[in-house]
């Protein structure tokens, strides 16, 4: 009969945390803890276990609960009951498995505001390195190298910084924190790129006396500004970034074209197309010049496009009627296409691409 305890057998709705309260009440603290536990809404639990300061255990059952909201209003109540420092309330949340985790993210989410927190749950990390694997594991610690808040808080106060060289200052900390505590090289290069592009944007900012809108823009809006001038110390520039930042060549490639595109230097753009391997699509070239308006330049570009079915399809997509009934009846794909090729036409008002097709489906 002991497992058959009598409140498991109640199908009655009784309020088990009104009587948990009033037991509490009455100072019957044992009786009181009792009696929460066969309350089944968590609603009502976790506000019961907040006013008796069981604090961990109102965490507890909102993780498992797994709803954020209720999560989060277990963490700003913590904060309000006048716990002495940030301290308790995060050695609270790593003693509840995964605690720590909806801590740093409910940090985060209060911007500004939860910097103080994510400043001590980084150090908190770093203090517990000393732990051993266990200890760890029953904390809920994820490894140094997993948690990024150290990290997060420096770039967010580089970018609330008002100088460029206390932004800078910031973006070092990084840095170094990257090298020696995390030892993640692919983020410290992202890192260096942001300080490195950051400097050449101060240099050119100062050399136009400030006309230039290039602070705070990215390294590709940097490449995009660079390009064009033909000037040898602005090249030397852009090589020196392409290569100390070892620059993904089709990315860096696509900005040098939109920023000769810009300049109207359709000679420069006309060099690149024609090198043995062009380092960026055609398709994507074709595009950037028909967004600058050399539609021409931008036609003979898709027509060099490898794949002749995404060519015809291009051609279509963007109009270019004559080049795509030439590579239709070329490619011996004028079936495939001629019902796309109607469609589009009369979609677009342009009844005469019917009669010139015909025409030249003779021709072939």
């Amino acid at each position: 009969m002991g497992g058959n305890n009598i409140l498991n057998q109640v199908k009655l709705g009784i309020d088990f945390t009104k009587l948990a309260k009033l037991a509490q009440h009455q100072n019957k603290k044992e009786l009181s803890k009792f009696l929460i536990l066969y309350e089944k809404q968590i609603v009502k639990k976790i506000p019961f276990y907040l006013q008796v300061k069981e604090y961990g255990k109102a965490l507890d059952i909102a993780v498992n609960g797994g709803d954020p909201n209720n999560i989060n209003k277990v963490f700003t109540e913590i904060l309000k009951r006048e716990l002495d420092s940030l301290d308790e309330v995060i050695e609270i949340a790593a003693k509840v498995p995964d605690g720590l985790r909806h801590l740093r993210n409910y940090a985060k989410k209060r911007g500004v505001q939860g910097i103080p927190l994510l400043k001590e749950i980084y150090k908190y990390q770093k203090k517990s390195t000393n732990l051993n694997d266990r200890e760890k594991a029953r904390l809920g610690l994820k490894p140094l190298g997993q948690d990024l808040s150290e990290i997060e808080h420096y770039v967010s106060m580089a970018y609330q910084e008002k100088t460029i060289q206390m932004r800078q200052a910031f973006l070092q900390k990084a840095d170094e924190s990257l090298r020696d505590t995390f030892g993640d090289e692919f983020l410290r290069k992202i890192v260096e790129e942001v300080k490195v592009v950051t400097d050449k944007e101060i240099v050119h900012f100062k050399k136009t006396s400030g006309e230039a809108k290039l602070v705070d823009q990215s390294l590709g809006d940097l490449v995009f500004y660079l390009v064009g001038f033909n000037q040898t110390d602005t090249n030397e520039e852009l090589q020196k970034l392409f290569r100390a930042l070892q620059l993904n060549e089709q990315l860096y490639f696509s900005h040098v074209i939109r920023g000769y595109a810009d300049k109207l230097q359709w000679p420069e753009i006309s060099k690149l197309i024609k090198q043995k391997n062009c380092p960026v699509p055609f398709s994507t070239v074709a595009e950037i010049l028909f967004a600058a308006g050399n539609n021409q330049l931008a036609s003979e570009t898709f027509c060099r496009v490898p794949d002749k079915e995404q060519r015809i399809e291009l051609l279509l997509e963007y109009k270019f009627w004559g080049a795509a009934m030439e590579e239709m009846c070329k490619t011996r794909l004028h079936e495939e296409y001629e019902d796309m090729l109607f469609h589009l036409a009369q979609q677009n008002g342009q009844g005469w691409v019917i009669a010139e097709f015909n025409r030249k489906k003779e021709q072939y």
